[in-house]
């Protein structure tokens, strides 16, 4: 009986930690000039590619496996997924369902799936879009690696202008590589730059959450004329700017009258 008893227990330890190995969930955050980097270098004839994310841009760049023709970019563009195919016979195109908006800051997830000339797109697990690529040569040739969030240094003309993703990403994985664990450790020369671990509570800021400037050049732009409507949030936002710059010139004195005192 005491032998069962053990037995029964070490397997479900043995479950246990089996489900949590496979039940991750890495998040990372983008915030408009950052990108990770993961070098592979390999020609398959399949591809399977999965992540969630969540942004307000109606336009980013998200994943972006480049060989030198060969290449597979997903991004979004006026809030709708786009996958962008190439395996050496021109380009190809996928979307998202029209009206389907994935710019709205909640969690969407991403499976592409290809195998030779079949390419397989679901979102969120209920839309599927299915297409068929041209050609007679179905291996998808990667040379300089796979980017996500933004392109880097990474400059090729097939790519025309892609915006950088300010949002959160997770579970991102690269037939079977889990990019984030891989980019949190620089596992295989993988390259993490500007981003942090976790998605930040500020994207989940409401309008009166309070604003930090942390850097010399850090800024906040308004990407569209405020219309005579919106001339109350003018006067707020400058009173509470006001606000703070007391806040900060009083802060300051204190702290550097104390230290002279101490001097």
């Amino acid at each position: 009986m005491f032998l069962n008893d053990m037995g029964l227990l070490m397997f479900l330890a043995v479950t246990a930690s089996i489900l949590g190995h496979c039940q991750t969930d890495e998040k990372v955050s983008f915030y408009g000039a950052s990108y990770i980097h993961l070098p592979v270098q390999e020609a398959k004839g399949a591809t399977d590619i999965s992540f969630r994310f969540r942004t307000h841009l109606s336009d980013a760049m998200l994943l972006l496996a480049a060989g030198k023709t060969d290449y597979c970019l997903i991004k979004l563009e006026a809030g709708r997924l786009k996958v962008h195919i190439n395996l050496g016979a021109g380009e190809s195109e996928m979307a998202s369902a029209r009206g389907l908006t994935l710019n709205d800051l909640s969690w969407h997830e991403v499976n592409l799936t290809r195998r030779e000339a079949n390419i397989t797109l679901q979102i969120d697990v209920i839309h599927t879009t299915r297409s068929l690529l041209p050609g007679r040569f179905f291996e998808l040739n990667i040379h300089y690696g796979v980017f996500i969030g933004g392109r880097g240094d990474f400059n090729e003309l097939f790519l025309g202008h892609t915006d950088y993703l300010r949002g959160c990403m997770a579970d991102i994985i690269y037939n079977g590589a889990r990019v984030i664990e891989y980019a949190r450790s620089r596992r295989g020369q993988s390259d993490a730059t500007a981003v942090t671990w976790g998605c930040s509570p500020e994207f989940d800021a409401t309008w009166n959450t309070e604003v930090s400037f942390v850097e010399d050049g850090a800024f906040t732009a308004i990407p569209r004329a405020i219309p005579r409507s919106g001339s109350r949030f003018h006067s707020t936002l400058k009173q509470d700017f006001i606000l703070s710059f007391r806040r900060y010139l009083k802060y300051k004195f204190v702290n550097e009258s104390l230290f002279v005192k101490h001097l």
